[in-house]
């Protein structure tokens, strides 16, 4: 232990030598309004999201707009999963319709989209309902590999036709094996799922109706491993897909219908973003890529990378997180001094 000790103290007078994360920022490849009567596909200039919520034949989360990137150009693909150390990811959605549903912020419980006679309903407390982001799962013949913004609604049956449950790729949370469980049906089967991100904006008032062009900025929650997870798997296989939702009910009430006072965003195939790019879905993502102890990204696993891990531990500096829970604690330590060890 006093040797650990005076190294921890010598990590203060050597230099780090902590290599740059890559940098990846770039507008989405593909968006696709994911509904079971969009007859389009990879060709509508918005994509709504909304709910049909308990309504029989239809998902809760019956409009979802699903966003691709093919990261490889930029983010080496095919390493191992655990070479991915995602460090921050930003996801920006810019909305296509003006004045018509409000700003919330916040997560909503699914208790407070039950009925206001079910037993366990939670009433809501503000005004409006989150516009949500998820991973994306897969059924049928679909993958993340295969799926695109051109692929059909379903490869199942009935095709075109009210169905729960039955679209391709669908809004998912994920285990650490990537495991997805479908969040379409989050209410009738009362489901409590956390999303990635939950758009957020400074130039609306929570509760006030959301003008044309404002930006919603999904800030994901890395401290979860299996998101973590998900970004990784999906940066080694070179392709990234994510869901962006809403239960905003289409007719402003419980169930589904028209209306349209619910969250509509620009796709890549509206004309307005040919001259402005940044009405895009646009993706941030900041990744090291390299063997976990690595810690300083010099690609050499060695007396610096000690150094580096325990200065920065011995400070409590959030580089010694080393198993990234947002925590600088004894786990850190001792993860890192196990993978240390083994090289």
């Amino acid at each position: 232990m006093r040797a650990i000790l005076t190294l921890v103290a010598l990590a203060g007078l050597v230099p780090r030598a902590i290599a740059q994360p890559i940098q990846y920022a770039a507008p989405a490849s593909g968006d696709r309004w994911m509904y079971p009567f969009n007859f389009s596909s990879g060709f509508e200039i918005s994509a709504p999201t909304f709910g049909a919520i308990l309504e029989p034949g239809f998902d809760d989360r019956d409009s979802q707009m699903l966003v691709t990137w093919e990261t490889n150009a930029v983010i080496p693909s095919g390493l191992e999963e655990t070479e991915y150390h995602i460090q921050r990811v930003t996801v920006r959605a810019t909305v296509a319709n003006n004045l018509v549903w409000r700003y919330d912020g916040t997560p909503d419980p699914t208790a407070s989209y039950y009925p206001t006679t079910d037993p366990d309903y939670i009433a809501d407390t503000d005004a409006g309902r989150p516009v949500e982001l998820f991973g994306v799962g897969y059924r049928n013949s679909a993958s993340a590999l295969t799926w695109n913004e051109f692929s059909s609604f379903s490869t199942g049956s009935p095709d075109p036709g009210p169905a729960e449950k039955w679209r391709d790729a669908f809004a998912a949370t994920f285990d650490l094996s990537g495991n997805a469980t479908d969040v379409s049906n989050q209410v009738r089967e009362r489901l409590n799922p956390a999303a990635m991100a939950i758009g957020t904006t400074d130039q609306v008032m929570p509760g006030s109706l959301v003008p044309l062009d404002t930006t919603l900025t999904f800030e994901v929650d890395l401290c979860d491993p299996t998101t973590r997870a998900y970004f990784a798997r999906s940066l080694s296989t070179g392709r990234l897909h994510l869901a962006i939702t809403s239960l905003e009910p289409a007719a402003g009430g419980p169930g589904g219908g028209s209306g349209g006072l619910y969250p509509r965003f620009y796709t890549k195939e509206d004309p307005k973003t040919s001259t402005n790019p940044l009405l895009r879905v646009s993706l941030d993502i900041e990744v090291r890529i390299g063997v976990r102890p690595d810690v300083n990204g010099d690609t050499i696993v060695d007396i610096l990378d000690f150094l580096d891990f325990f200065g920065a531990f011995g400070a409590g500096d959030p580089f010694a997180d080393y198993n990234s829970d947002c925590e600088v604690d004894i786990l850190d330590f001792l993860d890192f001094f196990e993978d240390f060890g083994a090289y």
